[in-house]
């Protein structure tokens, strides 16, 4: 039995399919543990995605102290394909790059073994983890922590 589908119908139902934002995501790069604390509290009403990566370990000389992550390719990639992912609604999810050598008490406490690992913060607590470079995880996490909380998880209205 064939069914006959207006095109409102389709347009809708097409409509509904989540998509990333078209602006994409806006990512902070911090330098250190202290400034991502003032950072977590300062956005405490949203998600906070906190992506600990290594921070460019291979640093030379007086340069030691910045933390570049274009000296770390799987971080880099795993960052750019950052905004191909629906992590939900931007206005809803602030994304953070903290070097992980830097952020000891943060490595301690969420016994972190392997860079990129990403934590994710709801109304400061930490909720969920992501342990490597898994976009696909990520995203998914991040739509379920948002819905859980009673978020608005759609990129586009």
């Amino acid at each position: 039995m064939l069914r006959l589908t207006r095109p409102t119908q389709f347009i809708t139902k097409i409509s509904k399919i989540p998509r990333p934002p078209a602006s994409g995501y806006e990512i902070a790069e911090l330098p250190n543990e202290r400034v991502f604390t003032g950072f977590l509290s300062h956005h405490k009403a949203y998600c906070v995605l906190a992506i600990l990566h290594t921070g460019g370990l291979c640093t030379r000389g007086a340069s030691a102290t910045t933390n570049n992550i274009a000296e770390d390719p799987l971080t880099r990639s795993f960052v750019s394909s950052i905004n191909a992912m629906n992590l939900g609604n931007p206005n809803e999810v602030k994304l953070a790059l903290v070097p992980g050598p830097q952020a000891t008490k943060l490595v301690d406490t969420y016994s972190i073994l392997t860079y990129p690992t990403t934590l994710i913060f709801m109304e400061g607590k930490c909720v969920e983890r992501v342990v490597g470079a898994r976009t696909r995880e990520l995203a998914i996490k991040t739509l379920f922590t948002l819905r859980n909380a009673g978020r608005n998880i759609f990129s586009r209205e």
